[in-house]
């Protein structure tokens, strides 16, 4: 998986690089590299370890416990994800108002925003932990609500998600 997420990536900046050649100048800025390297490595991290950990997880449960608790957890955590679902569609309707912000330097409304972006997140994630598994219990398999407990902390984990993309906004 890894490999093939590089090259894909190789394969888009080639494309990139082709189709804007015009674009792409020989001089160095090194403010607008410092800028963007500030913006972007946090992003490389975090997608690095995204697709470790997406693999990773069920591979380890899958060797040392079996198949079928990795086919339960996987479940669970495809559940526990919507709410990355919700946050990229929070964080997209929120972005005309945040440039709007950016641009008239508004940054206190940034931060008031992003707060209550963080809040609401939070909330539902209380909400996944404390009533989760009953619901689920009585809308899946018998088979699967042994593993509904795991729902909780893939949503804590989502939150982790909502915070760092709040971060890297900022």
């Amino acid at each position: 998986v890894l490999y093939g997420e590089l090259f894909g990536a190789l394969v888009l900046l080639i494309i990139f690089l082709v189709k804007f050649r015009p674009l792409i100048s020989r001089s160095l800025n090194f403010e607008y590299l410092g800028k963007s390297i500030n913006y972007s490595l946090p992003l490389v991290f975090y997608a690095f370890s995204l697709t470790l950990l997406s693999q990773s997880d069920r591979i380890m449960i899958a060797h040392f416990v079996d198949v079928e608790a990795a086919g339960n957890y996987s479940f669970v955590y495809n559940i526990g994800s919507i709410l990355s679902i919700l946050s990229v569609g929070v964080f997209n309707a929120v972005n005309p108002v945040f440039f709007d912000h950016m641009k008239n330097k508004r940054y206190a409304d940034i931060g008031k925003d992003s707060m209550a972006i963080f809040d609401l997140h939070a909330f539902i994630v209380l909400v996944m932990i404390l009533l989760g598994p009953i619901v689920l219990s009585l809308i899946i398999a018998a088979e699967y609500t042994k593993f509904t407990y795991l729902v909780g902390g893939v949503g804590l984990a989502c939150l982790m998600q909502v915070y760092c993309q709040i971060w890297v906004r900022i």
